[in-house]
């Protein structure tokens, strides 16, 4: 009997410094030295340039579309496929697009939504998630003034985006239609 191990006596014996994993959740969370680590999450590509994009950007004393292009650009041409890497950000400008509220509210305020998501998705996945959710009002306020103008060259990226079976975007059709309203109204 004094040579039996006992299970219990096993586990109290163990050291400090070996690392067991816990039994509720083996993939996310670990214990070493005592304490209780969390798996790294891992941030997609085109929000870790996004970030770094914009961070250039703040920086910048002249902060025209001109200026927030080239920090896209830098930001981007660190990475191995630039294609694949706008085909993501404008997929995110699709994204916002395909919303019939946000298109709607575009449409509202007088400005063009396509020349507003680029912008929206350059403020980052949160801001997209809140537009998509809230509405342009009340996550950027009045700052929707500032974006009135693309920052991306459209003969370089229109190419990600995809167009509907009649060759033309949804938002600019109802863009169209709010302005033709707008205007009889006016008259």
């Amino acid at each position: 009997m004094k040579n039996e191990v006992i299970p219990q006596a096993e586990v109290a014996t163990a050291t400090v410094n070996q690392v067991q994993t816990t039994t509720a959740n083996p993939k996310s969370t670990k214990i070493e030295n005592g304490k209780k680590r969390k798996k790294k999450r891992t941030v997609p590509t085109l929000w870790k340039c996004q970030a770094e994009a914009l961070k250039v950007f703040s920086y910048q004393l002249t902060k025209d579309n001109e200026v927030k292009l080239q920090c896209v650009q830098k930001a981007f041409e660190n990475v191995p496929d630039v294609e694949k890497l706008w085909g993501q950000f404008m997929g995110e400008v699709n994204r916002l697009l395909d919303s019939r509220k946000y298109c709607a509210e575009c449409a509202g305020v007088g400005v063009s939504a396509e020349n507003l998501a680029e912008h929206i998705v350059l403020l980052g996945r949160a801001t997209v998630n809140q537009v998509l959710d809230n509405g342009i009002i009340a996550t950027i306020g009045t700052d929707y003034l500032l974006y009135k103008d693309r920052f991306t060259r459209p003969e370089d990226v229109d190419i990600y985006l995809p167009t509907y079976y009649d060759g033309e975007r949804k938002c600019i059709e109802l863009n169209k239609t709010a302005s033709a309203e707008n205007a009889k109204i006016a008259n």
